[in-house]
Protein backbone atom coordinates (compact mmCIF):
# COMPACT_ATOMS: atom_id res chain seq x y z
CA UNK A 1 0.00 0.00 0.00
CA UNK A 2 1.53 3.71 -1.04
CA UNK A 3 1.54 5.62 1.46
CA UNK A 4 0.65 9.44 1.19
CA UNK A 5 3.14 12.18 1.71
CA UNK A 6 0.66 13.17 5.10
CA UNK A 7 -0.11 9.84 5.64
CA UNK A 8 4.66 9.49 5.79
CA UNK A 9 4.72 12.85 7.76
CA UNK A 10 1.87 11.85 10.20
CA UNK A 11 4.36 8.50 10.79
CA UNK A 12 7.05 10.55 10.92
CA UNK A 13 5.73 12.49 13.11
CA UNK A 14 4.51 9.97 15.58
CA UNK A 15 8.10 8.63 15.78
CA UNK A 16 9.59 11.87 17.16
CA UNK A 17 6.62 12.24 19.78
CA UNK A 18 7.66 8.55 20.91
CA UNK A 19 11.10 8.45 20.98
CA UNK A 20 10.50 11.91 22.95
CA UNK A 21 8.30 10.47 25.05
CA UNK A 22 10.64 7.58 25.87
CA UNK A 23 13.45 10.23 27.31
CA UNK A 24 10.99 12.19 29.29
CA UNK A 25 9.78 8.87 31.21
CA UNK A 26 13.22 7.76 31.74
CA UNK A 27 13.96 11.27 33.24
CA UNK A 28 10.83 11.18 35.63
CA UNK A 29 12.42 7.76 36.71
CA UNK A 30 15.05 9.07 37.23
CA UNK A 31 14.64 12.30 38.87
CA UNK A 32 11.94 10.11 41.37
CA UNK A 33 14.79 8.07 42.49
CA UNK A 34 17.37 10.97 43.09
CA UNK A 35 14.69 13.00 44.96
CA UNK A 36 14.32 9.70 46.91
CA UNK A 37 18.11 10.62 48.31
CA UNK A 38 18.05 14.17 49.80
CA UNK A 39 20.52 13.77 52.64
CA UNK A 40 24.00 14.10 52.07
CA UNK A 41 24.90 11.03 53.41
CA UNK A 42 22.43 8.88 51.81
CA UNK A 43 23.36 10.61 48.60
CA UNK A 44 27.02 9.46 49.56
CA UNK A 45 25.91 5.93 50.05
CA UNK A 46 24.26 5.89 47.28
CA UNK A 47 26.56 7.51 44.67
CA UNK A 48 27.86 4.62 42.85
CA UNK A 49 24.14 3.60 41.26
CA UNK A 50 23.24 7.13 40.95
CA UNK A 51 26.46 7.67 39.18
CA UNK A 52 25.18 4.55 36.59
CA UNK A 53 22.13 6.09 36.62
CA UNK A 54 23.15 9.66 35.28
CA UNK A 55 25.61 8.25 32.93
CA UNK A 56 22.48 6.15 31.62
CA UNK A 57 20.41 9.31 31.38
CA UNK A 58 23.17 10.95 29.59
CA UNK A 59 23.65 8.50 26.93
CA UNK A 60 19.48 8.72 26.21
CA UNK A 61 19.56 12.54 25.86
CA UNK A 62 21.98 11.82 23.26
CA UNK A 63 20.36 8.76 21.30
CA UNK A 64 17.16 11.31 21.36
CA UNK A 65 18.08 14.62 20.70
CA UNK A 66 19.29 13.93 17.16
CA UNK A 67 21.20 17.30 17.18
CA UNK A 68 17.99 19.27 18.23
CA UNK A 69 18.15 22.02 20.53
CA UNK A 70 15.74 21.64 23.43
CA UNK A 71 14.09 25.02 22.81
CA UNK A 72 13.42 23.93 19.30
CA UNK A 73 9.50 23.41 18.64
CA UNK A 74 7.63 19.91 17.86
CA UNK A 75 6.63 21.57 14.28
CA UNK A 76 10.07 22.67 14.01
CA UNK A 77 11.09 19.49 14.67
CA UNK A 78 9.00 17.50 12.15
CA UNK A 79 10.05 20.02 9.83
CA UNK A 80 13.84 18.97 10.16
CA UNK A 81 12.69 15.41 10.27
CA UNK A 82 10.81 15.85 7.37
CA UNK A 83 13.57 16.77 5.41
CA UNK A 84 15.33 14.12 6.24
CA UNK A 85 13.29 11.34 6.17
CA UNK A 86 14.62 10.60 2.82
CA UNK A 87 17.64 9.90 3.62
CA UNK A 88 18.33 6.09 3.79
CA UNK A 89 21.40 6.37 5.81
CA UNK A 90 19.78 8.77 8.17
CA UNK A 91 16.63 6.58 8.89
CA UNK A 92 18.60 3.48 8.99
CA UNK A 93 20.97 5.10 11.72
CA UNK A 94 17.69 6.53 13.78
CA UNK A 95 16.16 2.61 13.38
CA UNK A 96 19.15 1.49 15.10
CA UNK A 97 19.75 4.06 17.58
CA UNK A 98 15.55 4.18 18.59
CA UNK A 99 16.83 0.01 18.89
CA UNK A 100 19.75 0.68 21.08
CA UNK A 101 17.76 3.26 23.64
CA UNK A 102 14.47 1.25 23.72
CA UNK A 103 17.17 -1.67 24.70
CA UNK A 104 18.57 0.27 27.30
CA UNK A 105 15.59 1.71 28.53
CA UNK A 106 13.92 -1.36 29.09
CA UNK A 107 16.92 -2.51 31.01
CA UNK A 108 16.42 0.36 33.28
CA UNK A 109 12.78 0.11 33.77
CA UNK A 110 13.12 -3.59 34.63
CA UNK A 111 15.72 -2.82 37.25
CA UNK A 112 13.42 -0.11 38.86
CA UNK A 113 10.35 -1.65 37.33
CA UNK A 114 7.93 -0.77 40.64
CA UNK A 115 7.89 1.82 43.58
CA UNK A 116 8.03 -1.60 45.58
CA UNK A 117 11.58 -1.78 44.60
CA UNK A 118 12.11 2.42 45.02
CA UNK A 119 10.98 1.93 48.64
CA UNK A 120 13.35 -0.71 49.35
CA UNK A 121 16.51 1.33 48.14
CA UNK A 122 14.99 4.26 50.10
CA UNK A 123 14.96 2.08 53.18
CA UNK A 124 17.91 0.84 52.89
CA UNK A 125 19.24 4.33 52.99
CA UNK A 126 17.61 5.61 55.83
CA UNK A 127 18.95 2.79 58.06
CA UNK A 128 22.79 3.57 56.82
CA UNK A 129 21.72 7.66 57.24
CA UNK A 130 20.44 6.56 60.92
CA UNK A 131 23.51 4.67 61.69
CA UNK A 132 26.02 7.53 60.49
CA UNK A 133 24.46 10.53 62.21
CA UNK A 134 23.37 8.31 65.52
CA UNK A 135 19.59 9.56 65.35
CA UNK A 136 17.32 7.56 67.03
CA UNK A 137 14.63 7.88 63.94
CA UNK A 138 14.74 7.53 60.27
CA UNK A 139 13.53 9.22 57.97
CA UNK A 140 12.04 7.99 54.41
CA UNK A 141 9.70 8.86 51.40
CA UNK A 142 7.47 5.97 50.76
CA UNK A 143 5.90 5.87 47.40
CA UNK A 144 2.04 5.26 48.06
CA UNK A 145 0.08 5.71 44.98
CA UNK A 146 0.63 9.01 43.46
CA UNK A 147 2.38 10.79 46.61
CA UNK A 148 5.67 10.71 48.52
CA UNK A 149 4.37 9.90 52.15
CA UNK A 150 6.79 11.22 54.57
CA UNK A 151 7.38 8.26 57.48
CA UNK A 152 9.42 8.83 60.52
CA UNK A 153 10.52 5.22 62.32
CA UNK A 154 12.02 4.81 65.97
CA UNK A 155 13.14 1.42 65.51
CA UNK A 156 13.53 -1.36 68.00
CA UNK A 157 14.33 -4.53 66.27
CA UNK A 158 12.44 -7.67 67.45
CA UNK A 159 9.22 -5.50 69.22
CA UNK A 160 5.82 -5.08 67.87
CA UNK A 161 5.31 -2.26 65.38
CA UNK A 162 2.64 0.75 66.03
CA UNK A 163 2.04 2.69 63.31
CA UNK A 164 0.26 6.45 65.09
CA UNK A 165 -2.63 8.09 63.03
CA UNK A 166 -2.26 11.69 63.15
CA UNK A 167 -5.15 13.72 63.99
CA UNK A 168 -6.24 16.91 62.35
CA UNK A 169 -7.72 16.55 59.82
CA UNK A 170 -3.95 17.93 58.50
CA UNK A 171 -2.39 18.26 61.94
CA UNK A 172 1.28 16.62 61.65
CA UNK A 173 2.59 14.96 64.92
CA UNK A 174 5.86 15.15 63.72
CA UNK A 175 7.34 17.97 65.35
CA UNK A 176 6.37 15.84 68.60
CA UNK A 177 7.32 12.28 67.57
CA UNK A 178 10.32 12.21 69.37
CA UNK A 179 8.37 13.54 72.37
CA UNK A 180 6.11 10.56 72.08
CA UNK A 181 8.11 7.76 71.21
CA UNK A 182 11.47 8.85 73.70
CA UNK A 183 10.34 6.78 76.26
CA UNK A 184 9.06 3.33 74.47
CA UNK A 185 11.37 1.17 73.71
CA UNK A 186 8.72 -1.84 74.04
CA UNK A 187 7.57 -0.97 70.30
CA UNK A 188 8.47 0.09 67.04
CA UNK A 189 7.14 3.77 66.57
CA UNK A 190 6.06 4.69 63.19
CA UNK A 191 4.87 8.46 62.36
CA UNK A 192 3.76 9.27 59.12
CA UNK A 193 2.12 12.29 57.71
CA UNK A 194 -1.10 11.33 56.05
CA UNK A 195 -2.00 12.44 52.66
CA UNK A 196 -2.64 16.74 52.53
CA UNK A 197 -0.10 16.98 55.61
CA UNK A 198 2.94 18.25 56.37
CA UNK A 199 5.94 16.77 54.80
CA UNK A 200 3.77 14.39 52.72
CA UNK A 201 2.24 17.64 51.37
CA UNK A 202 5.13 19.97 51.03
CA UNK A 203 6.72 16.87 48.90
CA UNK A 204 3.68 15.97 46.86
CA UNK A 205 1.52 19.10 46.44
CA UNK A 206 -1.93 16.97 46.39
CA UNK A 207 -4.85 18.93 45.18
CA UNK A 208 -7.90 19.49 47.37
CA UNK A 209 -9.26 17.33 45.22
CA UNK A 210 -7.75 14.29 45.50
CA UNK A 211 -7.48 14.55 49.54
CA UNK A 212 -10.49 12.28 50.41
CA UNK A 213 -11.32 9.48 53.25
CA UNK A 214 -10.87 7.23 50.89
CA UNK A 215 -7.61 7.89 49.07
CA UNK A 216 -6.70 8.01 52.96
CA UNK A 217 -7.94 4.78 53.68
CA UNK A 218 -6.02 3.17 50.66
CA UNK A 219 -2.84 5.22 51.63
CA UNK A 220 -3.08 3.26 54.63
CA UNK A 221 -3.15 0.25 53.61
CA UNK A 222 -0.48 0.59 51.26
CA UNK A 223 1.23 1.78 53.82
CA UNK A 224 0.71 -0.96 56.37
CA UNK A 225 2.03 -3.42 53.97
CA UNK A 226 4.99 -2.00 52.86
CA UNK A 227 5.57 -1.71 56.96
CA UNK A 228 5.18 -5.55 57.54
CA UNK A 229 7.31 -6.41 54.44
CA UNK A 230 9.79 -3.95 55.49
CA UNK A 231 9.68 -4.93 59.43
CA UNK A 232 8.75 -9.03 58.53
CA UNK A 233 5.78 -8.87 60.91
CA UNK A 234 2.51 -10.31 59.76
CA UNK A 235 0.58 -7.58 61.37
CA UNK A 236 0.91 -4.62 63.23
CA UNK A 237 -0.87 -2.23 66.12
CA UNK A 238 -2.87 0.79 65.05
CA UNK A 239 -2.99 4.03 67.26
CA UNK A 240 -5.29 6.87 66.15
CA UNK A 241 -5.50 10.18 67.97
CA UNK A 242 -8.34 12.45 67.72
CA UNK A 243 -8.79 12.24 63.78
CA UNK A 244 -6.77 9.40 63.45
CA UNK A 245 -9.61 7.27 65.25
CA UNK A 246 -12.26 8.07 62.53
CA UNK A 247 -9.86 6.69 60.25
CA UNK A 248 -8.24 4.07 62.33
CA UNK A 249 -11.84 2.89 63.55
CA UNK A 250 -13.07 2.29 59.85
CA UNK A 251 -9.86 0.70 59.20
CA UNK A 252 -9.85 -1.74 62.31
CA UNK A 253 -13.23 -2.72 60.57
CA UNK A 254 -12.66 -3.00 57.45
CA UNK A 255 -9.29 -5.08 57.32
CA UNK A 256 -9.21 -6.57 60.43
CA UNK A 257 -6.58 -9.10 59.17
CA UNK A 258 -3.82 -6.22 59.37
CA UNK A 259 -4.12 -5.65 62.82
CA UNK A 260 -2.78 -7.31 65.86
CA UNK A 261 -5.33 -4.63 67.68
CA UNK A 262 -6.93 -1.36 67.46
CA UNK A 263 -6.03 1.76 70.11
CA UNK A 264 -8.31 4.71 69.98
CA UNK A 265 -6.69 8.08 71.97
CA UNK A 266 -9.02 10.72 71.82
CA UNK A 267 -11.26 8.40 70.19
CA UNK A 268 -14.75 10.18 68.01
CA UNK A 269 -17.63 8.59 68.37
CA UNK A 270 -19.89 11.40 67.04
CA UNK A 271 -18.29 14.57 65.94
CA UNK A 272 -21.72 16.59 66.02
CA UNK A 273 -22.19 14.94 69.81
CA UNK A 274 -18.59 15.59 71.05
CA UNK A 275 -18.84 19.31 69.40
CA UNK A 276 -21.99 20.04 71.21
CA UNK A 277 -21.01 18.57 74.49
CA UNK A 278 -17.70 20.80 74.08
CA UNK A 279 -19.21 23.89 73.81
CA UNK A 280 -21.12 23.49 76.51
CA UNK A 281 -18.60 22.58 78.63
CA UNK A 282 -17.53 25.85 77.94
CA UNK A 283 -20.64 27.56 78.60
CA UNK A 284 -20.64 26.47 81.81
CA UNK A 285 -17.08 27.91 82.72
CA UNK A 286 -18.01 30.97 80.85
CA UNK A 287 -21.46 31.93 83.09
CA UNK A 288 -22.39 35.17 81.35
CA UNK A 289 -20.51 36.30 78.41
CA UNK A 290 -18.76 38.92 78.13
CA UNK A 291 -18.84 41.69 74.24
CA UNK A 292 -16.07 39.56 73.07
CA UNK A 293 -17.50 36.20 74.08
CA UNK A 294 -21.24 36.82 73.06
CA UNK A 295 -20.22 38.43 69.41
CA UNK A 296 -18.49 34.96 68.52
CA UNK A 297 -21.51 33.00 70.25
CA UNK A 298 -23.81 34.73 67.82
CA UNK A 299 -21.39 34.25 64.36
CA UNK A 300 -21.73 30.18 65.40
CA UNK A 301 -25.35 30.45 65.92
CA UNK A 302 -26.97 27.22 67.47
CA UNK A 303 -23.19 25.22 66.93
CA UNK A 304 -22.66 22.55 66.13
CA UNK A 305 -26.12 22.23 64.19
CA UNK A 306 -25.38 25.44 62.21
CA UNK A 307 -22.21 24.27 60.07
CA UNK A 308 -22.57 22.85 56.69
CA UNK A 309 -20.14 22.06 53.69
CA UNK A 310 -19.49 25.97 53.03
CA UNK A 311 -18.63 27.22 56.72
CA UNK A 312 -17.63 24.18 58.69
CA UNK A 313 -13.83 25.38 58.63
CA UNK A 314 -15.21 28.89 60.20
CA UNK A 315 -17.56 27.78 62.72
CA UNK A 316 -15.03 25.34 64.30
CA UNK A 317 -11.99 27.90 64.51
CA UNK A 318 -14.43 30.45 66.09
CA UNK A 319 -16.08 27.81 68.39
CA UNK A 320 -12.55 26.23 69.66
CA UNK A 321 -11.48 29.63 70.28
CA UNK A 322 -14.21 30.14 73.32
CA UNK A 323 -13.36 26.46 74.18
CA UNK A 324 -9.46 27.26 74.83
CA UNK A 325 -10.21 30.00 76.60
CA UNK A 326 -12.25 28.09 79.00
CA UNK A 327 -10.50 24.75 79.20
CA UNK A 328 -12.96 22.98 77.50
CA UNK A 329 -10.70 22.30 73.87
CA UNK A 330 -6.81 20.82 74.14
CA UNK A 331 -4.46 23.28 76.09
CA UNK A 332 -1.88 24.07 73.71
CA UNK A 333 0.30 25.33 76.54
CA UNK A 334 3.98 24.16 77.01
CA UNK A 335 3.45 22.99 73.46
CA UNK A 336 6.47 24.84 72.41
CA UNK A 337 8.90 23.46 75.26
CA UNK A 338 7.45 20.07 73.86
CA UNK A 339 8.38 20.35 70.19
CA UNK A 340 12.11 21.83 71.70
CA UNK A 341 12.58 18.75 73.71
CA UNK A 342 11.18 16.32 70.70
CA UNK A 343 14.47 16.89 68.75
CA UNK A 344 11.68 16.05 65.11
CA UNK A 345 10.76 20.06 64.59
CA UNK A 346 11.75 21.73 61.98
CA UNK A 347 10.94 25.37 61.09
CA UNK A 348 10.46 24.02 57.37
CA UNK A 349 7.58 21.95 58.84
CA UNK A 350 5.75 25.09 59.72
CA UNK A 351 3.77 25.84 56.55
CA UNK A 352 2.60 22.04 56.28
CA UNK A 353 2.02 21.74 60.44
CA UNK A 354 -1.77 22.51 60.27
CA UNK A 355 -3.27 22.39 56.99
CA UNK A 356 -7.21 21.74 57.44
CA UNK A 357 -7.62 24.52 54.29
CA UNK A 358 -6.10 21.76 52.22
CA UNK A 359 -8.47 18.84 53.76
CA UNK A 360 -11.58 20.31 53.42
CA UNK A 361 -13.07 17.19 52.11
CA UNK A 362 -12.28 15.42 55.24
CA UNK A 363 -13.71 18.14 57.35
CA UNK A 364 -17.25 17.98 55.56
CA UNK A 365 -16.70 14.04 56.47
CA UNK A 366 -16.80 14.69 59.56
CA UNK A 367 -19.86 16.11 59.87
CA UNK A 368 -21.78 13.09 59.13
CA UNK A 369 -18.90 10.74 61.48
CA UNK A 370 -21.06 8.58 63.78
CA UNK A 371 -19.73 4.78 64.08
CA UNK A 372 -22.50 4.29 67.15
CA UNK A 373 -24.45 1.63 64.72
CA UNK A 374 -20.38 -0.50 64.33
CA UNK A 375 -20.28 -1.94 67.13
CA UNK A 376 -18.57 -5.61 66.03
CA UNK A 377 -15.03 -5.87 65.84
CA UNK A 378 -12.90 -8.54 64.80
CA UNK A 379 -9.94 -7.22 66.64
CA UNK A 380 -9.25 -6.53 70.37
CA UNK A 381 -9.92 -2.83 70.64
CA UNK A 382 -8.57 -0.63 73.67
CA UNK A 383 -9.31 2.90 74.34
CA UNK A 384 -6.95 5.26 76.48
CA UNK A 385 -8.90 8.03 77.23
CA UNK A 386 -8.33 11.36 79.06
CA UNK A 387 -11.11 11.71 82.38
CA UNK A 388 -11.19 16.02 81.32
CA UNK A 389 -11.54 15.67 77.33
CA UNK A 390 -14.08 18.04 76.57
CA UNK A 391 -13.10 18.36 73.24
CA UNK A 392 -13.56 14.75 71.97
CA UNK A 393 -15.94 13.59 74.44
CA UNK A 394 -14.22 10.78 76.71
CA UNK A 395 -18.12 10.18 78.09
CA UNK A 396 -19.37 9.29 74.67
CA UNK A 397 -16.65 7.32 73.84
CA UNK A 398 -16.97 5.22 77.21
CA UNK A 399 -20.25 4.67 76.45
CA UNK A 400 -19.72 3.91 73.21
CA UNK A 401 -17.06 1.30 74.32
CA UNK A 402 -19.23 -0.34 76.80
CA UNK A 403 -21.24 -1.76 73.31
CA UNK A 404 -18.52 -3.13 71.61
CA UNK A 405 -18.26 -6.47 70.89
CA UNK A 406 -14.51 -7.79 70.28
CA UNK A 407 -12.29 -10.44 70.93
CA UNK A 408 -10.97 -8.56 73.84
CA UNK A 409 -11.17 -4.89 74.94
CA UNK A 410 -10.44 -2.81 77.71
CA UNK A 411 -10.44 0.82 78.50
CA UNK A 412 -7.98 2.95 80.07
CA UNK A 413 -8.42 5.97 82.11
CA UNK A 414 -5.52 8.79 82.16
CA UNK A 415 -6.44 10.60 85.33
CA UNK A 416 -6.73 14.73 84.95
CA UNK A 417 -5.68 14.56 81.35
CA UNK A 418 -7.39 16.43 78.20
CA UNK A 419 -7.62 15.30 74.53
CA UNK A 420 -3.44 14.88 74.45
CA UNK A 421 -2.78 12.48 77.25
CA UNK A 422 0.37 11.04 75.47
CA UNK A 423 1.67 15.23 75.97
CA UNK A 424 0.32 15.66 79.23
CA UNK A 425 0.72 12.66 81.02
CA UNK A 426 3.49 10.48 79.35
CA UNK A 427 4.20 8.38 81.93
CA UNK A 428 0.62 7.08 82.31
CA UNK A 429 0.18 6.91 78.61
CA UNK A 430 2.96 4.93 78.13
CA UNK A 431 2.49 2.45 81.20
CA UNK A 432 -1.06 1.80 79.40
CA UNK A 433 0.35 1.66 76.47
CA UNK A 434 3.14 -0.97 77.31
CA UNK A 435 0.70 -3.19 78.94
CA UNK A 436 -1.50 -3.38 75.59
CA UNK A 437 1.46 -4.07 73.76
CA UNK A 438 3.32 -6.79 75.55
CA UNK A 439 0.04 -8.91 74.65
CA UNK A 440 1.95 -9.24 71.25
CA UNK A 441 5.64 -9.76 72.49
CA UNK A 442 5.42 -13.16 71.08
CA UNK A 443 4.62 -12.32 67.69
CA UNK A 444 7.34 -10.18 66.49
CA UNK A 445 9.91 -11.20 64.75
Amino acid sequence: MIQSNGEKNMADTKKLLKLQQKETDYRHLYETLSETYEEPSAKEAFMTLAGKRKERADRLRELTAYDLKADVSVTENWLRYRKLRNNTAFLKRLAEEERSAMKEYKALKEEYSSFEALAENSGKCADLLMRLNGRRYKEEYLPIGRIREYVMSFVHKGKPVIVYLHGGPGESVIPFAGFIAKDIDFATMVFYDQRGTGRTQLKSRTSETAITFGALLTDLRSTIASLKQKYGCEKVILLGHSWGTVLGTQYALRFPEDLYCYIGVGQVVNFMASEKYCLEKAKEAMGTPDKTDQAILDKIGDYPYSMNHQNVLRSLIRARTLEKKYHAAADTEGIREIMKESGTFSWQDMPGMISMKQNMNLMRFLLTCDIAGNTEYKVPVFYILGTKDYQVSSEIASDYFETIQAPEKKLYWIEDAGHLPNLTKPKEFNEALKEIVQRYEDTAE
